[in-house]
Protein backbone atom coordinates (compact mmCIF):
# COMPACT_ATOMS: atom_id res chain seq x y z
CA UNK A 1 0.00 0.00 0.00
CA UNK A 2 1.37 3.38 -0.95
CA UNK A 3 2.46 5.44 2.24
CA UNK A 4 1.13 8.89 2.32
CA UNK A 5 1.98 12.19 4.52
CA UNK A 6 -0.23 15.09 4.98
CA UNK A 7 0.77 18.81 4.52
CA UNK A 8 -0.67 22.37 5.66
CA UNK A 9 -0.75 25.26 3.44
CA UNK A 10 -1.22 28.77 4.98
CA UNK A 11 -2.61 30.89 1.97
CA UNK A 12 -0.65 34.24 0.98
CA UNK A 13 -3.22 36.10 2.79
CA UNK A 14 -2.80 36.68 6.27
CA UNK A 15 -6.27 38.57 7.58
CA UNK A 16 -9.51 37.38 8.16
CA UNK A 17 -11.65 36.44 5.02
CA UNK A 18 -14.13 39.16 5.01
CA UNK A 19 -16.72 39.92 2.39
CA UNK A 20 -14.40 42.58 1.21
CA UNK A 21 -11.14 40.86 1.29
CA UNK A 22 -11.88 37.21 0.07
CA UNK A 23 -9.19 36.20 -2.32
CA UNK A 24 -7.03 33.38 -1.30
CA UNK A 25 -3.96 32.33 -2.76
CA UNK A 26 -1.94 29.36 -2.23
CA UNK A 27 1.40 27.87 -4.01
CA UNK A 28 2.15 24.91 -3.68
CA UNK A 29 5.41 22.87 -3.23
CA UNK A 30 7.37 20.92 -5.49
CA UNK A 31 6.34 16.51 -5.02
CA UNK A 32 3.72 14.05 -5.67
CA UNK A 33 0.57 14.42 -4.80
CA UNK A 34 -3.27 12.55 -4.35
CA UNK A 35 -5.26 15.44 -5.10
CA UNK A 36 -8.43 13.42 -4.25
CA UNK A 37 -7.64 13.22 -0.90
CA UNK A 38 -6.85 16.73 -0.14
CA UNK A 39 -9.00 19.60 1.12
CA UNK A 40 -9.42 22.78 1.99
CA UNK A 41 -10.26 23.93 6.03
CA UNK A 42 -12.09 26.69 6.24
CA UNK A 43 -12.24 27.96 10.14
CA UNK A 44 -15.46 29.62 11.34
CA UNK A 45 -16.85 31.68 14.57
CA UNK A 46 -20.39 32.23 15.84
CA UNK A 47 -19.45 33.44 19.57
CA UNK A 48 -21.04 34.65 21.87
CA UNK A 49 -20.34 35.47 25.70
CA UNK A 50 -20.66 32.71 27.91
CA UNK A 51 -23.44 34.64 30.26
CA UNK A 52 -25.35 35.58 26.65
CA UNK A 53 -25.52 31.61 25.04
CA UNK A 54 -27.59 30.09 22.66
CA UNK A 55 -27.18 27.28 20.56
CA UNK A 56 -26.74 28.67 16.81
CA UNK A 57 -26.26 26.92 13.67
CA UNK A 58 -25.34 28.12 10.05
CA UNK A 59 -27.62 28.49 7.23
CA UNK A 60 -28.18 30.70 4.43
CA UNK A 61 -28.86 34.49 4.43
CA UNK A 62 -32.92 34.63 3.64
CA UNK A 63 -33.28 30.86 3.40
CA UNK A 64 -33.90 28.88 6.83
CA UNK A 65 -35.48 26.12 4.99
CA UNK A 66 -32.86 24.43 3.80
CA UNK A 67 -29.16 23.05 4.87
CA UNK A 68 -26.11 24.17 2.57
CA UNK A 69 -23.22 22.38 2.21
CA UNK A 70 -20.00 23.79 2.16
CA UNK A 71 -18.84 24.45 -1.34
CA UNK A 72 -21.37 27.49 -0.70
CA UNK A 73 -18.12 29.23 0.78
CA UNK A 74 -16.14 29.09 -2.16
CA UNK A 75 -17.73 31.30 -5.53
CA UNK A 76 -15.02 31.09 -7.78
CA UNK A 77 -11.60 28.89 -8.21
CA UNK A 78 -8.61 28.36 -10.63
CA UNK A 79 -6.08 25.55 -10.64
CA UNK A 80 -2.75 26.66 -12.45
CA UNK A 81 0.44 24.45 -13.37
CA UNK A 82 3.64 26.90 -13.97
CA UNK A 83 4.55 24.95 -16.78
CA UNK A 84 1.39 24.10 -18.58
CA UNK A 85 -1.07 26.90 -18.06
CA UNK A 86 -4.49 27.00 -17.06
CA UNK A 87 -5.65 23.79 -15.63
CA UNK A 88 -9.20 24.34 -14.60
CA UNK A 89 -11.26 27.18 -14.07
CA UNK A 90 -14.02 27.39 -12.04
CA UNK A 91 -16.75 30.24 -11.53
CA UNK A 92 -19.54 29.80 -9.50
CA UNK A 93 -18.71 26.79 -8.47
CA UNK A 94 -20.97 26.91 -5.14
CA UNK A 95 -23.77 27.54 -7.60
CA UNK A 96 -22.86 24.34 -9.49
CA UNK A 97 -21.70 22.12 -6.71
CA UNK A 98 -24.87 23.26 -4.40
CA UNK A 99 -27.80 21.74 -6.88
CA UNK A 100 -24.87 19.02 -8.25
CA UNK A 101 -24.89 17.20 -4.58
CA UNK A 102 -28.88 16.13 -4.11
CA UNK A 103 -28.03 14.25 -7.52
CA UNK A 104 -24.44 13.33 -7.06
CA UNK A 105 -24.43 12.05 -3.07
CA UNK A 106 -26.57 9.43 -1.72
CA UNK A 107 -28.85 10.28 1.69
CA UNK A 108 -26.46 8.40 3.35
CA UNK A 109 -23.18 10.37 2.34
CA UNK A 110 -25.28 13.66 2.80
CA UNK A 111 -26.06 12.15 6.37
CA UNK A 112 -22.67 11.38 7.00
CA UNK A 113 -21.35 14.75 5.86
CA UNK A 114 -23.19 16.53 8.88
CA UNK A 115 -20.45 15.43 10.50
CA UNK A 116 -17.89 16.73 9.17
CA UNK A 117 -18.60 20.18 8.97
CA UNK A 118 -22.20 21.24 7.31
CA UNK A 119 -23.77 24.25 8.27
CA UNK A 120 -25.78 22.31 10.52
CA UNK A 121 -25.55 19.31 12.58
CA UNK A 122 -27.95 15.88 13.42
CA UNK A 123 -30.88 16.20 15.39
CA UNK A 124 -31.21 14.48 18.69
CA UNK A 125 -34.50 12.05 19.20
CA UNK A 126 -36.67 15.05 20.27
CA UNK A 127 -35.55 16.79 17.10
CA UNK A 128 -33.33 19.42 18.71
CA UNK A 129 -30.46 20.60 16.63
CA UNK A 130 -26.40 20.07 18.05
CA UNK A 131 -24.30 22.66 16.73
CA UNK A 132 -20.80 22.70 15.61
CA UNK A 133 -20.12 25.75 16.93
CA UNK A 134 -20.86 25.44 20.77
CA UNK A 135 -19.46 23.30 23.54
CA UNK A 136 -22.39 22.63 25.39
CA UNK A 137 -22.22 21.12 29.08
CA UNK A 138 -25.21 18.84 29.98
CA UNK A 139 -24.28 18.53 33.57
CA UNK A 140 -22.36 20.40 36.69
CA UNK A 141 -22.06 24.04 37.37
CA UNK A 142 -19.06 24.30 34.09
CA UNK A 143 -20.28 26.84 31.41
CA UNK A 144 -21.15 26.11 27.91
CA UNK A 145 -18.38 28.38 25.77
CA UNK A 146 -17.92 29.04 21.81
CA UNK A 147 -16.14 27.27 19.83
CA UNK A 148 -14.36 27.54 16.30
CA UNK A 149 -15.67 25.26 14.04
CA UNK A 150 -14.09 24.16 10.49
CA UNK A 151 -15.32 23.65 7.12
CA UNK A 152 -13.93 20.69 5.12
CA UNK A 153 -14.20 21.34 1.30
CA UNK A 154 -12.63 18.64 -0.92
CA UNK A 155 -10.64 20.09 -3.42
CA UNK A 156 -12.57 17.50 -5.58
CA UNK A 157 -15.78 19.99 -5.13
CA UNK A 158 -14.04 22.83 -6.14
CA UNK A 159 -11.83 20.99 -9.50
CA UNK A 160 -12.97 18.26 -11.64
CA UNK A 161 -9.04 18.03 -12.33
CA UNK A 162 -8.52 17.15 -8.48
CA UNK A 163 -10.40 13.91 -8.57
CA UNK A 164 -6.66 12.49 -10.01
CA UNK A 165 -5.28 10.43 -7.14
CA UNK A 166 -1.37 11.36 -8.51
CA UNK A 167 -0.15 14.37 -9.48
CA UNK A 168 3.76 15.06 -10.35
CA UNK A 169 4.95 18.64 -9.98
CA UNK A 170 8.56 17.31 -11.55
CA UNK A 171 6.22 16.31 -14.87
CA UNK A 172 3.78 18.46 -15.08
CA UNK A 173 4.61 21.67 -12.86
CA UNK A 174 4.37 23.05 -9.54
CA UNK A 175 0.61 24.24 -8.85
CA UNK A 176 -0.94 27.24 -7.62
CA UNK A 177 -4.49 27.75 -6.70
CA UNK A 178 -6.32 31.00 -6.58
CA UNK A 179 -9.91 31.56 -4.33
CA UNK A 180 -12.64 33.97 -4.54
CA UNK A 181 -14.26 32.99 -1.38
CA UNK A 182 -17.98 33.62 -0.61
CA UNK A 183 -18.01 34.34 3.16
CA UNK A 184 -21.23 35.69 3.34
CA UNK A 185 -22.97 32.73 2.36
CA UNK A 186 -23.24 31.73 5.68
CA UNK A 187 -25.52 33.24 8.40
CA UNK A 188 -26.34 32.46 12.19
CA UNK A 189 -29.52 30.63 12.92
CA UNK A 190 -30.90 30.56 16.43
CA UNK A 191 -31.56 26.81 16.93
CA UNK A 192 -34.44 27.01 20.05
CA UNK A 193 -35.43 30.27 21.16
CA UNK A 194 -38.60 32.70 20.87
CA UNK A 195 -36.95 34.23 18.04
CA UNK A 196 -38.63 34.91 14.56
CA UNK A 197 -36.65 32.46 12.15
CA UNK A 198 -35.65 29.95 15.31
CA UNK A 199 -34.91 26.59 13.46
CA UNK A 200 -37.04 24.94 16.36
CA UNK A 201 -39.84 27.67 17.17
CA UNK A 202 -39.68 27.76 20.88
CA UNK A 203 -43.97 28.60 21.61
CA UNK A 204 -44.06 25.15 19.40
CA UNK A 205 -41.35 22.86 21.26
CA UNK A 206 -41.77 23.95 24.90
CA UNK A 207 -45.56 23.04 25.40
CA UNK A 208 -45.08 19.41 23.32
CA UNK A 209 -46.16 16.48 25.27
CA UNK A 210 -43.99 13.91 23.57
CA UNK A 211 -45.01 9.76 24.26
CA UNK A 212 -45.01 8.16 26.30
CA UNK A 213 -44.27 11.16 28.52
CA UNK A 214 -46.91 13.10 30.41
CA UNK A 215 -45.59 16.46 31.02
CA UNK A 216 -44.86 19.45 28.55
CA UNK A 217 -41.18 19.64 27.80
CA UNK A 218 -41.31 23.10 30.21
CA UNK A 219 -43.12 21.97 33.34
CA UNK A 220 -41.68 22.68 36.52
CA UNK A 221 -42.53 20.41 39.31
CA UNK A 222 -44.14 22.60 42.35
CA UNK A 223 -43.04 21.09 46.24
CA UNK A 224 -45.77 20.85 48.47
CA UNK A 225 -46.71 22.53 50.28
CA UNK A 226 -46.16 25.55 47.24
CA UNK A 227 -44.13 28.51 48.26
CA UNK A 228 -45.93 31.27 49.13
CA UNK A 229 -46.15 35.30 49.06
CA UNK A 230 -42.70 36.99 50.20
CA UNK A 231 -41.03 33.76 49.98
CA UNK A 232 -38.65 32.65 46.80
CA UNK A 233 -39.37 29.81 44.52
CA UNK A 234 -36.86 26.83 45.89
CA UNK A 235 -33.82 25.97 43.73
CA UNK A 236 -32.46 23.46 42.35
CA UNK A 237 -35.88 23.22 40.46
CA UNK A 238 -37.23 19.80 38.92
CA UNK A 239 -38.81 19.41 35.91
CA UNK A 240 -41.56 17.17 35.66
CA UNK A 241 -40.64 15.33 32.41
CA UNK A 242 -38.61 12.34 32.36
CA UNK A 243 -35.56 12.02 30.60
CA UNK A 244 -34.43 8.54 29.58
CA UNK A 245 -30.95 10.24 29.53
CA UNK A 246 -28.91 13.48 29.90
CA UNK A 247 -28.31 14.19 26.17
CA UNK A 248 -31.81 14.06 25.52
CA UNK A 249 -33.19 16.94 27.53
CA UNK A 250 -33.17 20.42 26.28
CA UNK A 251 -30.43 22.14 28.52
CA UNK A 252 -27.26 23.11 28.90
CA UNK A 253 -25.36 25.00 31.58
CA UNK A 254 -25.41 28.98 30.65
CA UNK A 255 -28.61 28.65 28.31
CA UNK A 256 -30.49 31.76 28.28
CA UNK A 257 -34.22 30.86 29.84
CA UNK A 258 -37.71 32.70 30.83
CA UNK A 259 -38.87 30.94 34.54
CA UNK A 260 -42.34 32.11 35.26
CA UNK A 261 -45.70 30.95 36.44
CA UNK A 262 -48.18 31.44 38.62
CA UNK A 263 -47.60 34.56 41.61
CA UNK A 264 -44.26 34.46 40.14
CA UNK A 265 -43.79 37.16 37.54
CA UNK A 266 -41.31 36.06 34.36
CA UNK A 267 -37.79 36.21 35.19
CA UNK A 268 -35.00 36.51 32.78
CA UNK A 269 -32.01 34.42 33.70
CA UNK A 270 -29.79 31.48 32.85
CA UNK A 271 -29.30 28.05 33.90
CA UNK A 272 -26.10 27.99 36.44
CA UNK A 273 -26.08 24.43 37.22
CA UNK A 274 -27.82 21.02 36.10
CA UNK A 275 -28.08 17.38 38.50
CA UNK A 276 -29.32 14.58 36.39
CA UNK A 277 -30.95 11.25 38.27
CA UNK A 278 -30.18 8.21 36.56
CA UNK A 279 -32.59 6.22 38.59
CA UNK A 280 -35.67 8.99 38.90
CA UNK A 281 -34.84 10.10 35.32
CA UNK A 282 -35.31 13.59 36.43
CA UNK A 283 -33.43 16.61 35.79
CA UNK A 284 -33.07 19.70 38.26
CA UNK A 285 -31.98 23.29 37.41
CA UNK A 286 -30.41 26.14 38.99
CA UNK A 287 -30.75 29.42 37.97
CA UNK A 288 -28.61 32.83 38.04
CA UNK A 289 -31.17 34.96 39.79
CA UNK A 290 -33.89 34.01 42.53
CA UNK A 291 -37.57 33.71 41.38
CA UNK A 292 -39.67 35.72 43.86
CA UNK A 293 -43.54 34.88 45.10
CA UNK A 294 -46.11 37.75 44.99
CA UNK A 295 -49.77 37.71 45.42
CA UNK A 296 -50.43 33.90 46.45
CA UNK A 297 -49.39 30.30 46.41
CA UNK A 298 -46.89 29.68 43.15
CA UNK A 299 -48.32 26.90 40.91
CA UNK A 300 -48.04 25.91 37.05
CA UNK A 301 -44.48 27.43 36.97
CA UNK A 302 -42.68 26.75 33.23
CA UNK A 303 -39.76 27.47 31.43
CA UNK A 304 -38.89 28.50 28.06
CA UNK A 305 -35.71 29.66 26.53
CA UNK A 306 -35.26 33.24 24.96
CA UNK A 307 -33.24 35.08 22.33
CA UNK A 308 -30.09 36.51 23.89
CA UNK A 309 -29.35 40.31 24.11
CA UNK A 310 -27.16 40.00 20.41
CA UNK A 311 -26.81 36.90 18.18
CA UNK A 312 -23.35 36.22 17.02
CA UNK A 313 -21.82 37.24 13.86
CA UNK A 314 -19.89 34.94 11.77
CA UNK A 315 -15.78 35.70 11.58
CA UNK A 316 -13.51 33.63 9.06
CA UNK A 317 -10.06 33.99 11.29
CA UNK A 318 -8.57 32.09 8.11
CA UNK A 319 -8.20 28.84 5.02
CA UNK A 320 -5.33 26.51 4.68
CA UNK A 321 -5.31 24.04 2.60
CA UNK A 322 -4.47 20.32 3.38
CA UNK A 323 -2.61 18.38 0.59
CA UNK A 324 -1.55 14.66 0.83
CA UNK A 325 1.61 13.82 -0.45
CA UNK A 326 2.32 10.20 -1.36
CA UNK A 327 5.66 8.39 -2.52
CA UNK A 328 6.57 7.93 -6.25
CA UNK A 329 5.01 5.24 -8.44
CA UNK A 330 6.35 3.02 -11.23
CA UNK A 331 4.18 4.20 -13.81
CA UNK A 332 2.97 7.57 -13.22
CA UNK A 333 0.50 9.34 -16.08
CA UNK A 334 2.23 11.13 -19.06
CA UNK A 335 -1.30 12.74 -19.63
CA UNK A 336 -4.14 13.40 -17.33
CA UNK A 337 -8.37 13.44 -19.44
CA UNK A 338 -10.63 15.13 -17.15
CA UNK A 339 -13.92 17.77 -18.00
CA UNK A 340 -13.80 21.24 -16.55
CA UNK A 341 -16.59 23.36 -16.45
CA UNK A 342 -17.61 26.84 -18.12
CA UNK A 343 -20.19 28.93 -17.14
CA UNK A 344 -22.87 31.30 -19.44
CA UNK A 345 -25.02 33.88 -17.55
CA UNK A 346 -27.99 35.81 -18.53
CA UNK A 347 -30.89 37.80 -16.75
CA UNK A 348 -33.96 37.02 -18.52
CA UNK A 349 -37.05 38.59 -17.02
CA UNK A 350 -40.11 36.44 -18.71
CA UNK A 351 -41.75 33.35 -16.96
CA UNK A 352 -41.48 31.84 -20.49
CA UNK A 353 -38.02 31.91 -21.98
CA UNK A 354 -37.45 30.58 -25.35
CA UNK A 355 -33.77 31.28 -26.23
CA UNK A 356 -30.97 30.59 -28.38
CA UNK A 357 -27.27 30.34 -26.79
CA UNK A 358 -23.65 29.65 -28.08
CA UNK A 359 -22.28 26.37 -26.90
CA UNK A 360 -18.25 25.53 -27.10
CA UNK A 361 -16.59 22.56 -28.57
CA UNK A 362 -16.36 19.27 -26.87
CA UNK A 363 -19.04 20.40 -24.71
CA UNK A 364 -20.85 17.10 -23.73
CA UNK A 365 -23.64 17.82 -20.89
CA UNK A 366 -24.78 20.74 -19.86
CA UNK A 367 -26.69 22.59 -16.96
CA UNK A 368 -29.35 25.20 -16.02
CA UNK A 369 -30.02 27.09 -12.82
CA UNK A 370 -31.92 29.37 -11.90
CA UNK A 371 -31.34 30.32 -8.35
CA UNK A 372 -33.64 32.91 -6.77
CA UNK A 373 -33.21 36.06 -5.75
CA UNK A 374 -32.04 36.98 -2.02
CA UNK A 375 -34.62 39.22 -0.41
CA UNK A 376 -33.32 42.90 0.87
CA UNK A 377 -29.86 42.96 1.58
CA UNK A 378 -29.47 39.28 1.34
CA UNK A 379 -27.11 37.80 -1.51
CA UNK A 380 -28.80 35.93 -4.46
CA UNK A 381 -29.52 32.65 -3.38
CA UNK A 382 -27.45 29.20 -3.92
CA UNK A 383 -30.30 26.54 -4.78
CA UNK A 384 -32.17 26.13 -7.58
CA UNK A 385 -35.31 25.96 -5.84
CA UNK A 386 -38.13 28.31 -8.35
CA UNK A 387 -39.94 26.03 -9.23
CA UNK A 388 -39.75 24.78 -13.07
CA UNK A 389 -43.09 23.11 -15.03
CA UNK A 390 -41.72 22.27 -18.59
CA UNK A 391 -38.86 22.31 -20.49
CA UNK A 392 -36.77 21.02 -23.88
CA UNK A 393 -33.49 21.84 -25.39
CA UNK A 394 -32.40 21.26 -29.11
CA UNK A 395 -28.94 21.24 -30.64
CA UNK A 396 -28.26 22.93 -33.69
CA UNK A 397 -32.11 23.97 -34.22
CA UNK A 398 -32.37 19.94 -33.71
CA UNK A 399 -34.61 19.20 -30.51
CA UNK A 400 -33.08 16.44 -28.01
CA UNK A 401 -36.51 15.94 -26.39
CA UNK A 402 -39.76 15.41 -28.63
CA UNK A 403 -41.82 17.00 -25.88
CA UNK A 404 -41.67 19.57 -23.16
CA UNK A 405 -40.56 17.80 -20.15
CA UNK A 406 -42.44 18.66 -17.08
CA UNK A 407 -40.54 18.18 -13.88
CA UNK A 408 -43.23 17.77 -11.71
CA UNK A 409 -46.51 15.33 -11.23
CA UNK A 410 -48.59 16.79 -8.14
CA UNK A 411 -46.83 18.73 -5.46
CA UNK A 412 -43.54 17.23 -5.20
CA UNK A 413 -43.00 13.98 -7.00
CA UNK A 414 -40.27 14.17 -9.33
CA UNK A 415 -41.63 12.85 -12.81
CA UNK A 416 -40.45 10.02 -14.84
CA UNK A 417 -39.61 11.86 -17.50
CA UNK A 418 -37.52 14.55 -15.90
CA UNK A 419 -36.05 11.89 -13.81
CA UNK A 420 -34.73 9.94 -17.34
CA UNK A 421 -33.18 13.15 -18.40
CA UNK A 422 -31.20 13.29 -15.20
CA UNK A 423 -30.36 10.21 -15.68
CA UNK A 424 -29.10 10.24 -19.37
CA UNK A 425 -27.09 13.20 -18.52
CA UNK A 426 -24.97 11.33 -15.48
CA UNK A 427 -24.72 8.29 -18.09
CA UNK A 428 -22.87 10.63 -20.31
CA UNK A 429 -20.62 12.22 -17.26
CA UNK A 430 -19.05 8.23 -16.61
CA UNK A 431 -20.66 8.70 -12.90
CA UNK A 432 -23.94 7.50 -10.71
CA UNK A 433 -26.79 9.23 -10.14
CA UNK A 434 -26.95 8.39 -6.58
CA UNK A 435 -29.40 11.09 -5.08
CA UNK A 436 -33.07 11.48 -5.04
CA UNK A 437 -32.82 15.26 -6.20
CA UNK A 438 -34.28 16.88 -3.20
CA UNK A 439 -32.54 19.05 -0.57
CA UNK A 440 -32.32 18.68 3.09
CA UNK A 441 -34.62 20.30 4.88
CA UNK A 442 -33.17 22.09 7.62
CA UNK A 443 -34.12 19.71 10.71
CA UNK A 444 -34.62 17.18 8.48
CA UNK A 445 -38.09 17.21 8.59
CA UNK A 446 -38.21 15.54 5.03
CA UNK A 447 -41.91 14.25 5.85
CA UNK A 448 -43.68 17.38 4.75
CA UNK A 449 -41.70 18.21 1.52
CA UNK A 450 -42.90 20.87 -0.54
CA UNK A 451 -41.82 22.38 -3.84
CA UNK A 452 -39.00 24.05 -2.47
CA UNK A 453 -37.13 20.72 -1.60
CA UNK A 454 -37.25 20.18 -5.08
CA UNK A 455 -33.86 21.06 -6.98
CA UNK A 456 -34.46 22.34 -10.24
CA UNK A 457 -31.58 21.83 -11.88
CA UNK A 458 -31.90 21.34 -15.31
CA UNK A 459 -29.54 19.09 -17.64
CA UNK A 460 -29.09 17.51 -20.69
CA UNK A 461 -26.31 15.16 -23.00
CA UNK A 462 -25.57 17.35 -26.24
CA UNK A 463 -23.51 15.57 -29.26
CA UNK A 464 -19.97 15.91 -28.62
CA UNK A 465 -18.56 17.82 -31.62
CA UNK A 466 -15.41 19.39 -32.19
CA UNK A 467 -17.35 23.12 -33.24
CA UNK A 468 -19.45 25.50 -31.73
CA UNK A 469 -23.17 24.53 -31.35
CA UNK A 470 -26.43 26.98 -31.08
CA UNK A 471 -28.26 25.13 -28.00
CA UNK A 472 -32.19 25.92 -27.35
CA UNK A 473 -33.65 26.54 -24.17
CA UNK A 474 -37.28 26.38 -23.85
CA UNK A 475 -38.08 27.12 -20.05
CA UNK A 476 -41.88 27.97 -18.98
CA UNK A 477 -41.68 28.55 -14.97
CA UNK A 478 -44.85 27.78 -12.51
CA UNK A 479 -47.10 30.65 -12.15
CA UNK A 480 -46.15 30.85 -8.38
CA UNK A 481 -42.59 31.09 -9.30
CA UNK A 482 -41.98 34.44 -11.01
CA UNK A 483 -39.75 35.12 -13.52
CA UNK A 484 -36.67 33.09 -15.16
CA UNK A 485 -34.62 35.98 -13.70
CA UNK A 486 -30.60 35.10 -13.53
CA UNK A 487 -29.79 31.97 -15.36
CA UNK A 488 -26.42 30.22 -15.22
CA UNK A 489 -25.72 27.91 -17.69
CA UNK A 490 -22.47 24.85 -17.20
CA UNK A 491 -21.27 23.51 -20.10
CA UNK A 492 -19.43 20.36 -19.13
CA UNK A 493 -16.15 20.27 -21.62
CA UNK A 494 -13.41 17.99 -22.18
CA UNK A 495 -9.72 18.73 -21.14
CA UNK A 496 -6.46 17.26 -21.67
CA UNK A 497 -3.50 17.90 -19.48
CA UNK A 498 0.07 16.66 -21.45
Amino acid sequence: MQSSRVIKLSSRQSAPITENQNLLDFELPAGKFDLSRSYLIMESQLDQPANNLNIFVGSYPGNTDNIYDNISLVRHASLRSATKGVIETSRHVNVLRSNLKPLTDSSGERFSDFYTGKFQGMPDRNGLMGSQWRELEKTGTTASVSKSHEHIIPLSDVFNFAKHDYYDTQRHGDLSINLEMAPESLAAQVVLSDAVGSLIPGAAYWPTIEAPETAANRDITTPAPAPGTGTNFPQPVTMTRKYDTIGNSPFFVGQVVTVAGTNVAAVDTRITEITYNQSTRTIQLSFNDVLPVAGGDASNMVITSRTGAAGPTPVFPKCDLVLVEVDEISNPPDEYQYTTYKVQEDTQPTANLNKTYQIGPLCKNVMLCMPPAGAGANPRDLHATKRVDTYRFSVNNKFIQNRLIPTLSGNDHITGLHKTQQMKTFDNMDDKMKGNGYFFRAGLRNDTLQPADVDFMLMTPVPLTGSQKMFGVEINMNAGAGNVDQLYIFEETLAMLK
